[in-house]
């Protein structure tokens, strides 16, 4: 396991993502303009460290910090991005390119409350609006390519994974509560001919692996109930598109013996979970605090040996946005919003087993 710490401010910004040569530091970042500049007048610009293939960064023209507006989604191949806006009493969805410019507002009425997912590919575009939160309902698809819209053939808005051989879909509070009590974050896997797939699944930030073979999430440990215990950690695990049993990453003993060898006296998260473009790590950001005040760190994990590494990181440093295939990114750098694009071709072919 290793530990790095970025300091200066010399322009050598490679990311912490994995890559072929889980050693190796990789090649310097190569930047498109006005990416460079603006980078370069970022005071966190130093902050990345590469364990991946070269990649391009380009400047996403949207404040993170604009007032109502959501987090920016990629599609599924990365060339557009929607965000959800408030304004007022009303939420819209709003299209925009890769770079962050305004396409089109994909609301026509009024619409109190609004939300939106990609479906299998960029040309679909899944819309639910309602009136009121107890409201039934309206569900759409929009082509951003034909601009068209019409009326979805299926109720919800299920989080695809690539390919559309297996799609996620949230359950309703009704859904969540029917056997008593409240259960958060669950989800039901269903394939494509919209059979479900196994039992409801107790997760938080599901992630599909790049060829859909695989899940990644976040998952409660039996201690972090416990107010007095200063590690505040999930447990990441990954499971089978199709299985049954899940397979732990990392364990709460794991962030354990992690936290003692960073010398964290206290730690939350993780958050911001992802795969790596050749999928043989996770990524994931932890809040800890050390000797000094609460600080980011990236997490690398490795999906197949016990193999972690640490990245300091800024506050703010986040992973806001990946596409289907993981070779796109969105991520935050202080107060500014890149696009990540990995070089090179996509694997040919992923190990199914992990």
């Amino acid at each position: 396991m290793k530990r790095r710490t970025l300091i200066g401010r010399a322009l050598t910004m490679t990311l912490f993502l994995a890559g072929g040569g889980i050693s190796a530091v990789g090649a310097p970042l190569e930047l498109d303009q006005p990416g460079a500049e603006i980078l370069r007048e970022e005071p966190d610009a130093t902050l990345l460290q590469s364990l991946l293939p070269p990649f391009t960064a380009t400047h996403v023209d949207r404040d993170p910090d604009a007032e109502g507006w959501g987090p920016l989604q990629l599609s599924p191949s990365g060339r557009y991005l929607f965000a959800v806006v408030r304004t007022g009493d009303r939420q819209s969805v709003v299209l925009l390119d890769a770079d962050g410019t305004f396409i089109r507002d994909l609301t026509r009425e009024q619409a109190p409350f609004a939300s939106a997912s990609w479906g299998v590919t960029d040309q679909q575009l899944l819309l639910e609006f309602r009136g009121e939160p107890a409201a039934r309902p309206r569900f759409l698809i929009h082509n951003p390519v034909s601009a068209s819209t019409a009326a979805a053939p299926r109720a919800g808005l299920p989080e695809w994974a690539l390919g559309g051989k297996d799609y996620l879909l949230g359950l309703s509070t009704a859904e969540r509560t029917a056997g008593g009590g409240e259960v958060p974050s669950t989800y039901q896997r269903y394939s494509a001919a919209h059979a479900p797939v196994g039992r409801p699944l107790m997760a938080d930030e599901p992630v599909w692996r790049g060829d859909g073979q695989w899940l990644a999430f976040l998952a409660a440990s039996a201690r972090m109930s416990e107010p007095a215990s200063p590690l505040q950690l999930r447990e990441v695990r990954v499971l089978p598109a199709r299985g049954e049993v899940p397979r732990v990453v990392i364990s709460r003993g794991g962030w354990e013996r992690l936290a003692k060898e960073q010398s964290w006296q206290q730690a939350s998260g993780p958050e911001s979970l992802a795969w790596s473009p050749a999928a043989e790590a996770l990524f994931c950001l932890v809040t800890a605090r050390a000797e000094l005040d609460g600080q980011r760190f990236l997490v690398r994990l490795d999906v197949r040996t016990p193999r972690r590494e640490v990245l300091a990181v800024p506050p703010g440093t986040e992973i806001v946005s990946v596409s289907a295939d993981a070779r796109h990114w969105i991520v935050r750098l202080g107060s500014r919003l890149f696009r990540l694009d990995f070089k090179g071709a996509p694997p040919k072919k992923r190990t199914a087993a992990i």
